[in-house]
């Protein structure tokens, strides 16, 4: 399954779209995209499930915001919770906060779970969370 979310219009409509991917499968594929979420506001997303070692693959790009005046825009951060107690995720990187006019980057994480997170910029930026196997 593939969770992508995209920030429709400027009440804060979230809109998901589950996609199922074909029938067969290659054991060759060391990765798969499990959540794809893109956005320019803080974001509490829709639960996204692992089933062992994960990657949360992230960009951000301030220079739009910052062109249009708003020169608080300077950075991303993502908080990772997991769903089921609304703790924050067991690892020692639960929240990543970074800053600059653009950016993008890898962390790694190794428990299997149902996870959610929260994201925060004034700038758009897009996470995805990739299986590694």
């Amino acid at each position: 399954m593939l969770f992508s979310g995209r920030l429709v219009g400027a009440g804060g409509l979230l809109a998901l779209t589950l996609l199922t991917s074909g029938c067969g499968s290659s054991s060759s594929a060391t990765s798969r995209t499990l959540f794809d979420f893109d956005a320019s506001a803080a974001q509490k997303t829709e639960n996204f499930q692992t089933h062992g070692k994960w990657d949360v693959v992230y960009s951000w790009d301030c220079s739009v915001a910052q062109a249009q005046g708003n020169k608080a825009a300077n950075g991303f951060r993502f908080t990772v919770f997991n769903s089921d107690d609304d703790s924050t995720a067991a690892e020692d990187k639960p929240e990543v906060v970074l800053s600059g006019l653009t950016g993008k980057g890898t962390e790694h994480y190794r428990n299997a779970g149902i996870y959610y997170f929260k994201l925060n910029s004034l700038c758009k930026y897009r996470v995805r969370v990739l299986n590694v196997s």
